[in-house]
């Protein structure tokens, strides 16, 4: 291979016009530059300062090995620490380097370039090594310029919204270890310098991973299994990372499969699941093995798959390691949107992929919900009175997709029911404090929160709607607010579905619960305006007096009557006091990382 900067420093020396594009791309180095071209004797050093530092800025060049699949001429390679620099095959002589960001990249692979027609194979005039042409693919997915969803609203700046695409590169190589060189650089690179050192030290990104894929096919309008095939599959094999997955048969399945992975003597639950992809075989095998699970369903879907892990006496540690997806193929995608809008991407089964064939996460706070005498594992949502009944009663226009839940608030604000009950509440000190909602500093992801017994009132008795009125709540920090209610919805997510950001503000470790909550007494009209405002997230705004809002720690339901519907991440429950705390940064989800998410945290709307 030629040293460093040795071509680039021959051309150099032709003309001057090879001189301005290559100082872009490589030093120049020892090349008496002409004044006519750099100016001053000022100017020519500060050039070659640059031209010294874009030389040293390579980890890997190469001017001679690779050609440009369209016209089959020579061009220049460098890998920096952070991109992939090349010229475009129709590009001019003085033209600079077109640059492909390693943070679109999945993978890079090297191998034989197929034959084209005739059985002659691509590149025709490159005679490699046995005659045979190789080439090195780079797999990226760009998404190009600053754009906007509807109603984004990011904080820190402009929202990239635009959707990824296919961007992908492909060279020629007469030499197949000089290619096979590059693809491994890349990938090692892809690897080590951009995931976060938590990431790195759980030892789940990058090439090489193993993913257990749950599909539900009859998710949604029914797209889980051509999402796989056609979206999430080809995208994980460019990323090099073993697939196994397997296709439930029946609702519970899958929270089956996840509870007795591992259990040699318990197969019954995968037997009636096809699996297949990278990994093979017709059962899961222990969950150690793996690195992650990706869901390709709805909210319903992930919600059984977390059922399964809780069911399991090693969930918590199951949760540290493993890494969680979601490629949303469901009606409401709340969760996908959520991971959406924190990673600043464009909502769709392309960009969930896109995150969990990168393979980077962050930290998720789950939800730990007791009833009676059942425990949970949320994610998402509590609702009580109108936001259950739309999202059970919505189940009957499901082939409508995400259009069932605006159709099933039309009819449930054309015929409003009240319920009666009480909700108490452990407000947040630091939220009810700042003027901006803020991530608690009270709840601690090594000291998790200890809630009372449902057994223990944490009110006194009394006949006043507010706390205030009733007295004070036996105990300390406890508000309580009885009467009858429209609906109320606790949510920990931004989106309770790809098109409601409940929460706008909300980001997926912060520690806290957001509550809402409308009494008797708010007109239909009132309703309609408020749900028109959530869909841009407008509705948490003094507008409308009749939403109350509350960042808590911790909350308690107890119905008053005898009919009524509870949901649990849009899962129907049992009539009957529920509370709900949180398990702070529980678990692990493909997401981007900060420095992206930090400046699209708010991108609302779909």
């Amino acid at each position: 291979m030629p040293k460093k900067c040795d071509v680039w420093k021959e051309q150099g020396r032709a003309t001057q016009r090879s001189v301005e594009r290559l100082a872009v791309v490589m030093a120049v180095e020892d090349v008496p530059p002409s004044t006519s071209l750099l100016g001053s004797s000022g100017d020519q050093h500060h050039h070659h300062e640059e031209e010294q530092q874009q030389c040293k800025r390579c980890i890997l060049q190469d001017d001679r090995s690779f050609r440009s699949l369209r016209d089959h001429k020579t061009r220049p390679l460098c890998l920096t620490s952070t991109s992939l620099e090349y010229y475009a095959a129709s590009g001019k002589e003085d033209s600079a380097p077109l640059i492909l960001s390693l943070a679109d990249v999945v993978g890079a692979k090297a191998g034989p370039a197929p034959a084209s027609g005739g059985g002659q194979r691509a590149g025709g005039g490159i005679n490699g090594r046995g005659g045979i042409v190789h080439q090195l693919q780079v797999f990226a997915y760009v998404a190009s310029g600053e754009g906007k969803e509807m109603g984004c609203t990011g904080r820190g700046g402009p929202c990239r919204k635009n959707k990824r695409r296919a961007t992908h590169q492909t060279w020629l190589a007469s030499d197949p270890d000089t290619a096979q060189h590059w693809a491994t650089e890349i990938n090692n690179r892809l690897r080590q310098s951009q995931g976060r050192e938590e990431d790195l030290e759980r030892g789940n990104r990058g090439p090489g991973r193993r993913l257990l894929v749950l599909v539900n096919p009859v998710s949604g309008t029914g797209e889980s299994r051509s999402t796989w095939e056609k979206t999430l599959r080809p995208m994980l094999e460019q990323a090099m990372t073993t697939a196994n997955v397997v296709f439930s048969t029946r609702r519970g399945e899958l929270a089956e499969i996840i509870t007795n992975a591992g259990d040699n003597s318990s197969t019954d639950a995968t037997r009636g699941a096809s699996a297949g992809g990278g990994g093979g075989g017709s059962t899961v095998g222990s969950l150690d093995d793996l690195d992650g699970i990706v869901v390709v369903g709805g909210d319903g879907t992930f919600f059984e798959v977390l059922q399964g892990m809780y069911a399991r006496p090693d969930c918590a540690r199951q949760l540290s390691r493993l890494s969680l997806g979601i490629v949303p193929a469901g009606s409401g995608n709340g969760l996908a949107k959520t991971v959406s809008v924190e990673s600043g991407e464009w909502f769709g089964a392309v960009s969930a992929s896109f995150l969990a064939a990168k393979g980077q996460t962050k930290a998720m706070d789950l939800l730990l919900t007791e009833s009676a005498d059942k425990k949970y594992l949320a994610f998402l949502n509590v609702g009580w009175g109108m936001i259950s009944d739309v999202d059970i009663e919505s189940e009957a226009y499901r082939w409508m997709g995400s259009l069932r839940f605006t159709v099933g608030t039309i009819v449930r604000i054309a015929n409003l029911k009240h319920y009666r009950g009480r909700i108490s509440f452990l407000p947040d000190l630091d939220a009810a404090a700042a003027t901006t909602p803020t991530p608690s500093k009270n709840a601690s992801a090594s000291a998790p929160f200890r809630m009372p017994p449902l057994s223990e009132p944490v009110h006194q008795d009394g006949a006043g709607s507010e706390s205030a009125a009733a007295g004070a709540p036996a105990l300390e920090g406890w508000t309580s607010v009885e009467g009858e209610f429209i609906l109320a919805d606790m949510t920990q997510a931004s989106h309770i579905a790809h098109d409601m950001p409940m929460a706008p503000h909300s980001r997926i470790g912060d520690g806290l619960i957001d509550l809402f909550f409308i009494k008797k007494g708010a007109s239909r009209f009132a309703m309609i305006q408020m749900f028109l405002a959530m869909e841009k997230g407008g509705h948490i705004s003094p507008r409308f007096p009749c939403i109350s809002w509350h960042r808590v720690r911790a909350f308690r339901i107890e119905p008053l009557t005898s009919s009524g519907r509870i949901t649990v991440d849009g899962e129907l429950v049992d009539y009957a006091p529920l509370q709900q705390h949180v398990w702070r940064k529980a678990a692990h989800v493909f997401c981007s990382p900060d420095d992206d998410a930090e400046r699209l945290p708010a991108c609302l709307g779909s």
